[in-house]
């Protein structure tokens, strides 16, 4: 089950883990989940929750009333009761509801408010927070359109998707609080493991993004995975290219022309610095005659 979570949605499974074992609970339920997402501190979820204005610290507190000690001595695995497995399962339900490949802190928190009987869930309550308030703070975060809009906006960019991961943890190179074109454009690059079709100098294109890379990294920025509006309007330009040239998914192409046609930026700066322009990059995707 846990083959598909984020490093950080296993640390707050281990979080949670350790507070069931301190208050000598013996199980692991959906307050512990809870538990762990607030104080590993970081991560989708948490961002969710402060964008809602949710005073943290006051929820722990409303949990603690919530959770007086038990008496069991178990310390080592511990059996998940029916109610945290049916927070697990919804977790991993949300995440393929997005099409996400990965179940992270963001998952684990709208798979508590989908249980509206479990005690995590009726802590988030008190706080105003309901599930679709969530799923669109999530989307928010991620830049992603609410169901019915655009709704075959997956499909259209199920050939980005290791792209898109790429440029997430580009991100987590840099000092950015959002992915930007340039991210994009590093994650585009990185993809590629076989052969360039467009004889383009990807290498020294890296080299040029390069220069606007941080030399240290923030950590506290890591969790942070929020597309910018810039990305935004590159990803639109993107699924327009797609559909003008009758793709049933965008590619690597498709992005490339998005963010030329985009303009400006240092994504679009390293292209044109190595001729890669918008009028040539669309001679070399015309057929040959």
């Amino acid at each position: 089950m846990f083959d598909r979570f984020t490093d950080r949605a296993r640390k707050i499974m281990s979080l949670a883990h350790h507070e069931s074992v301190r208050l000598a609970h013996g199980v692991l339920a959906p307050e512990h989940i809870l538990f762990g997402i607030i104080t590993e501190n970081s991560g989708l979820a948490v961002n969710v929750l402060e964008e809602l204005n949710v005073d943290l610290p006051r929820v722990l507190q409303s949990l603690a009333l919530r959770m007086p000690p038990g008496t069991s001595t178990l310390s080592g695995s511990l059996p998940v009761t029916p109610a945290g497995k049916k927070t697990l399962e919804f977790a991993i339900a949300e995440a393929r509801a997005m099409d996400h490949n990965y179940v992270g802190s963001e998952h684990l928190l709208l798979g508590l408010l989908r249980d509206s009987d479990s005690i995590a869930a009726l802590v988030l309550f008190e706080f105003a927070v309901d599930l679709e308030k969530a799923r669109k703070g999530v989307r928010d975060f991620l830049g992603e359109p609410a169901p019915g809009e655009q709704k075959d906006f997956n499909d259209q960019l199920a050939g980005l998707h290791r792209i898109l991961e790429l440029a997430g943890k580009e991100v987590m190179r840099s000092n950015s609080r959002l992915i930007e074109p340039e991210h994009l454009l590093a994650g585009l690059i990185i993809s590629f493991d076989f052969e360039n079709p467009w004889d383009i100098d990807f290498n020294a294109i890296s080299r040029a993004l390069e220069v606007h890379r941080p030399t240290q990294c923030n950590p506290e920025h890591y969790s942070i995975q929020r597309v910018s509006a810039d990305s935004k309007e590159v990803m639109q330009l993107t699924l327009k290219n797609t559909i003008a040239m009758n793709a049933s998914s965008a590619g690597p192409e498709h992005l490339l022309l998005g963010i030329l046609e985009f303009g400006r930026g240092p994504a679009f700066d390293a292209l044109t610095l190595h001729h890669v322009t918008l009028d040539a990059f669309r001679q070399k995707l015309r057929p040959s005659p």
